[in-house]
């Protein structure tokens, strides 16, 4: 594992893999990242990186509390690619109440990244 989904972990993000990923989509509301492997995605440390800081806005503009997790393996991934709704490397997948809700594929401009990202969590009645 890259000293970059260490540090998701260290931030609390859950590490997920087959035999873990059922019993976390039974939360509420999950972001999931699934970087894909650093040698061949080239985008894949710098999703870990910024991942934090995505699921902070995303919070902070739909006031939910998210599970947070990662699929560090590449295996594990391809296991799951069709359940999860892993469109390409890196993405992000919003899970809500146990259903898939959608996928961000590719990383973009910080913007358009937390915009389509927080699309996929309707934001908390006040």
């Amino acid at each position: 594992m890259s000293v970059h989904l260490d540090r998701l972990q260290t931030l609390g993000a859950t590490r997920l893999n087959a035999a873990t990923v059922a019993d976390f989509l039974t939360a509420p509301d999950c972001l999931i990242l699934v970087p894909g492997n650093p040698t061949r995605v080239r985008e894949a440390n710098d999703a870990a990186v910024i991942f934090p800081d995505l699921v902070q806005a995303v919070q902070a503009a739909t006031g939910r509390s998210l599970a947070v997790g990662f699929l560090p393996s590449e295996d594990e991934t391809e296991a799951l690619r069709a359940e999860l709704g892993v469109l390409a490397y890196p993405c992000v997948i919003a899970w809500r109440n146990g259903a898939f809700a959608g996928v961000v594929a590719h990383l973009r401009p910080w913007s358009e990244y937390v915009s389509e990202t927080t699309a996929l969590f309707p934001a908390v009645a006040a």
